[in-house]
């Protein structure tokens, strides 16, 4: 399950609601942690967007236990998680910010994040991921 959208309804049993960032937008950064679906994306391509910043995610959310954190802003909070363990399934969370499409038409290594993501999703569905 891909969830990009901003969670307000805990509809699973796992702590995913969204939180909106105290930090002032222009101040806060996005960083990549290392996953297939980040590789080659630069931290700085994601924070700005033509060179403004806080296009990406305005808050954060609060993963499961044991879930692959793969974004995280300036304070150290997950913007994007995978959960492998809260259900039978796959859980792909973001706090807000749509993988697929964002920075699908810039100049920059954002616009990666789609394609490996849906390279992830191959190797998801054909049971070879092992993270």
């Amino acid at each position: 399950m891909l969830v990009f959208c901003a969670m307000y309804i805990n509809w699973l049993d796992t702590p995913s609601l969204y939180i909106p960032s105290q930090i002032p937008i222009k101040s806060r950064m996005i960083h990549t942690c290392y996953h297939q679906i980040t590789n080659g994306v630069k931290d700085y391509d994601i924070t700005y967007r033509r060179g403004v910043c806080g296009f990406f995610s305005r808050g954060y959310i609060t993963p499961p236990k044991n879930a692959t954190i793969i974004l995280k802003d300036s304070q150290d909070k997950c913007v994007a998680y995978i959960d492998k363990n809260s259900t039978n399934g796959v859980i792909l969370h973001t706090a807000g910010a749509d993988l697929f499409g964002y920075g699908l038409f810039e100049q920059s290594t954002a616009k990666r994040m789609g394609l490996n993501l849906i390279k992830w999703l191959e190797n998801e569905l054909k049971g070879n991921n092992n993270e």
